[in-house]
């Protein structure tokens, strides 16, 4: 038996005390009957304190068993303490401060956290939503800057004033950095991918490169994963309205050859040799790659001495071209021998000049006011190739 006879020094109750007194029998060793926590109770024979584990056991709450059997009348006291402290409370008007953890068995209820500075860092709201920056929630982007997490919608909300709103990154390898999905499937995501990001659904995504020697977009069959000539822009019955581009289109292949530069539509304002007066009822032109095809009906409404031609095309002949199917129509008379009328747009030109053909060959004689009548009406139409 081991200890000491007395009281040490003033014990602080660490909580309720409880103390049973027993009448040992010669060489009695177990005690039971007993209530008290492990770890929490004294015991002492005939006034010396015993030391647990070398004195005696007590490890189920009900029972102790002594290392030497006691003799008879000892007196054997059993004394128990429940588990709190009443030392370390804060108050609960005037607050105060806990330095450990703290833990709890049941429901936590609180009217908002204070990080201590002048207003409410975060708010949980008594339906469940959660506010960070913030003490309201409405669910629409005329909230105030702030986080919003919602069980009340199911519904998460973030809003800055003047900044990115949120940022996500992906370490180690290229692949989905966030993925969308609708009832338990994936249905599209936004992927790294060399450094760029990829942004689709399956093999149907789009990779925006922003090489500073070549900036594009570009398919992609997913992160990683190339994809040549096998996504369409658009379909039948869902089409895009207009395609705006600064240089040009590649069509059936990648090469020079295939590349569609300049296409434009409109009209032209024709202009006749001086003392000739006309007008034009309509002069159209559609331009596609090198070649301008050209149209118009002009109505003659004095003639004038010289020959007649009509200037003013929309774009400059850069080679020598014969404007074919021109057209003259009414009060033209070729002159003696003369068998037909043929215009040309000579190289470096924008004028459509007209000539008669000689009936022997070889000679060109132009169209003068003995050949044309007022109130004369010509279909011109050409084509210009450009240099």
């Amino acid at each position: 038996m081991a200890g000491y006879i007395g009281s040490k020094a003033s014990v602080v109750s660490s909580g309720v005390e409880n103390k049973k007194v027993i009448t040992a029998t010669a060489g009695q060793t177990s005690f039971t009957g007993l209530t008290y926590s492990p770890n929490r109770v004294h015991v002492f024979q005939n006034g010396v304190r015993l030391v647990d584990g070398t004195d005696y056991t007590a490890t189920d709450g009900t029972s102790l068993t002594l290392t030497v059997g006691a003799l008879a009348d000892d007196q054997v006291v059993v004394v128990s303490y429940s588990g709190f402290q009443t030392s370390d409370t804060v108050s609960s008007s005037a607050g105060g401060t806990f330095t450990g953890d703290v833990n709890f068995t049941g429901a936590f209820t609180s009217q908002g956290i204070d990080d201590n500075a002048t207003s409410t860092a975060m708010t949980l709201d008594a339906s469940g939503n959660l506010l960070v920056g913030s003490t309201s929630f409405a669910a629409n982007f005329n909230d105030p800057a702030g986080i919003y997490l919602s069980g009340q919608y199911d519904y998460f909300q973030a809003i800055r004033s003047g900044g990115a709103v949120a940022g996500f990154s992906r370490n180690s390898s290229d692949g989905s950095i966030v993925n969308f999905g609708k009832d338990g499937s994936t249905v599209g995501s936004i992927q790294a991918d060399a450094g760029m990001v990829t942004i689709g659904s399956g093999t149907t995504n789009l990779n925006f490169r922003t090489d500073s020697s070549k900036p594009r977009v570009i398919p992609r069959a997913g992160a990683g994963s190339a994809s040549n000539g096998l996504i369409d822009l658009g379909d039948t019955g869902s089409r895009f309205k207009d395609l705006y581009l600064s240089s040009g289109v590649f069509l059936g292949g990648t090469g020079s050859a295939n590349k569609l530069s300049s296409y434009e539509e409109g009209t032209w304002t024709p202009s006749y040799p001086s003392g000739w007066t006309a007008e034009a009822q309509y002069a159209n032109y559609t331009k596609v790659g090198r070649f301008c095809y050209y149209n118009a009906k002009i109505l003659v409404n004095n003639t004038s001495s010289g020959n007649f031609s009509v200037g003013g095309l929309p774009f400059t002949n850069g080679v020598y071209a014969k404007t074919h199917g021109a057209q003259m129509f009414e009060q033209v008379t070729l002159s003696t021998n003369r068998t037909q009328v043929v215009a040309f747009t000579s190289g470096n030109s924008n004028s459509h000049e007209f000539y008669q053909l000689h009936s022997a060959g070889g000679s060109w004689y132009g169209l003068s006011s003995s050949n044309i009548n007022s109130n004369s009406e010509f279909y011109i139409q050409g084509v210009i190739v450009t240099a």
